[in-house]
């Protein structure tokens, strides 16, 4: 259909007729590069990218775009204004879009995330593996697991969680998991991504109106690792998306392995629905390395690097005075190796203690007995400042006796100022609630809250890892 030029060059004069009814920053936040109007003799095309934002022109500015087609267009009939989904290049012409012919029967084509790979040996991934990996006490479950699902050694279930701090080792078992699986089972469909990667592809077809095609590409994998799960907290939305991925890949007998800095039983921002999904799987714990594993890191690190052997008393002083995560622990070795290659020999011991002692008094920060007190009231959903009151109620006794009890492990307050702190209770009181934590944590007592069942060691856990959290 040819198109009358006095109509085409209407087209700025209606763009600007709608701005002026809704306003210029509105129109363009909706309208400017997003969307195509296509002048004909007695109709207007409103074309969208997709139909999410379609419908919501239809809904939201509907009128305003018909009252200013009316006052371009005399001969203005209800129902002349049509809006439509359709496939826009930013490249085509007015009348290159206005002489398209928009088929509604075609079919959603399917997701494609598009990713420029460089395929050059210097640029291809190196992903980490179990042989790299150290092993100890604070994450031996987690390994044992993170390598039975990657073998498919035993029947455990199609998910596994692993959880802890940061700079632990998450990110090393869900690589090695991958590579794993991936030598034994080069030909089936799988990946690594991060949440914020689900969210980005999730959104780009949710923009694209591919969502189908998303779906079909995702829970097609045989094997699904995710890393920084709680990075979903404030996506509710990306949250119920990631549900019907684990319901789908798990129908098909496939597996998903996810890191998350949190249990998920504390992830208070997450649907119930996906807490149990997660609960229902296989969960384990990497927490921040003990003495020997510092040792064996150490060791290992300084091996790799430098093809040496690193003397003893060095292993012993550096593991025993870092005692942070694995990561802080690589900061002060790449340093110290630094120095080992300018100097060309290693410095003396006493060199070393001063050249890292600065850096290491700034990893572990000292938790103040109001974080502490924050950890816990979060842990029991009670009130801020709640344990400084005269409560006498079960949940908060016992809730400011495990505070105390953190506080004394924690800092270096004396029973008289946790006393003070906690509601002016004298000495003999925060004594007296030291040792009922401790005989509890020694009988496996369970506790009740909020209609659920606790155990008590494993609260403490948790606000053992959240304190932590806090000194990182």
């Amino acid at each position: 259909m040819e198109i009358p030029v006095a109509i085409t060059d209407s087209l700025s004069d209606l763009e600007n007729c709608i701005a002026a009814k809704i306003g210029l920053s509105r129109y363009n936040l909706w309208f400017r590069g997003k969307i195509k109007f296509c002048l004909e003799t007695d109709r207007l095309l409103v074309r969208a990218p997709n139909k999410h934002l379609q419908d919501w022109l239809f809904s939201k500015f509907r009128e305003e775009i018909e009252s200013s087609y009316h006052q371009l267009n005399q001969n203005f009939r209800r129902g002349s204004v049509i809006f439509e989904t359709v496939k826009i290049d930013d490249n085509s012409s007015v009348n290159n879009l206005c002489s398209q012919t928009v088929n509604h029967d075609l079919k959603e084509k399917s997701f494609e995330s598009k990713v420029i790979k460089d395929s050059s040996p210097c640029n291809q991934r190196k992903w980490a593996t179990f042989k790299s990996f150290c092993i100890g006490e604070s994450n031996k479950i987690a390994f044992q697991f993170a390598k039975s699902h990657a073998e498919q050694i035993s029947n455990q279930g199609g998910l596994l969680v692993i959880y802890g701090p940061h700079g632990c080792g998450k990110t090393h078992l869900l690589e090695a998991a991958y590579s794993g699986f991936l030598r034994k089972n080069p030909r089936k469909s799988m990946d690594l991504i991060t949440a914020e990667d689900f969210t980005c592809q999730f959104v780009q077809a949710m923009m694209k109106n591919q969502i189908s095609g998303f779906r079909n590409q995702i829970k097609n994998k045989a094997f699904l690792v995710i890393d920084d799960l709680n990075l979903l907290e404030q996506k509710p939305a990306t949250q119920k998306e990631f549900l019907v991925t684990i319901d789908a890949i798990q129908r098909q007998g496939g597996t998903i392995v996810v890191g998350m800095n949190n249990h998920p039983r504390f992830m208070e921002k997450f649907m119930p629905e996906l807490v149990d999904r997660l609960l229902a799987g296989s969960i384990a714990k990497v927490d921040y390395p003990e003495m020997n594993l510092r040792k064996d890191y150490v060791r290992k690190f300084w091996s790799d690097v430098s093809g040496e052997e690193l003397p003893s008393p060095m292993v012993d002083l550096l593991a025993g005075t870092i005692a942070g995560n694995i990561r802080q622990i690589q900061g002060i070795l790449k340093t110290l190796l630094n120095v080992y290659r300018i100097e060309g020999t290693l410095p003396a011991l006493e060199k070393i203690r001063m050249m890292i002692s600065g850096a290491v008094r700034g990893l572990i920060k000292t938790p103040t007995l109001g974080e502490i007190e924050g950890v816990v009231t979060k842990l029991f959903r009670l009130p801020v400042n709640s344990l400084r009151q005269e409560d006498r109620e079960a949940k908060k006794k016992l809730a400011r006796a495990l505070a105390m009890y953190l506080g004394r492990k924690f800092t270096q307050s004396t029973y008289r100022e946790l006393g003070k702190f906690f509601g002016n209770r004298n000495h003999s009181s925060v004594l007296s609630a030291e040792k009922k934590v401790i005989a509890l944590i020694g009988k496996g007592e369970q506790c009740f809250f909020d209609g659920t069942e606790f155990d008590l060691n494993f609260l403490l856990q948790q606000a053992e890892h959240q304190i932590r959290n806090l000194q990182s």
